[in-house]
């Protein structure tokens, strides 16, 4: 049996309902459909209007990667 692949993620989302509920739906659908295990390394929290203005999306992906990004390890 292939071992399993650990996949780091951190996850933009727009409000506290998203941070409590986005790690635990992630952690499902890994299990279900990749067969992987998945560690959210960040919540990074941003209101719709403020991620819709100039430079903020981007803001906020520059603290995803720093803060453990998207990455596998076998």
């Amino acid at each position: 049996m292939p071992s399993e692949t650990l996949i780091r993620l951190s996850c933009i989302v727009e409000g506290e309902g998203e941070v409590a509920s986005l790690p635990a739906l992630l952690h499902r659908i890994c299990l279900a459909k990749a067969k992987s295990q998945i560690h959210v390394t960040r919540m990074i929290r941003g209101g719709r209007q403020k991620l819709l203005k100039a430079g903020e999306a981007e803001r906020a992906m520059e603290l995803a990667v720093k803060y453990g990004g998207a990455g596998m390890e076998a």
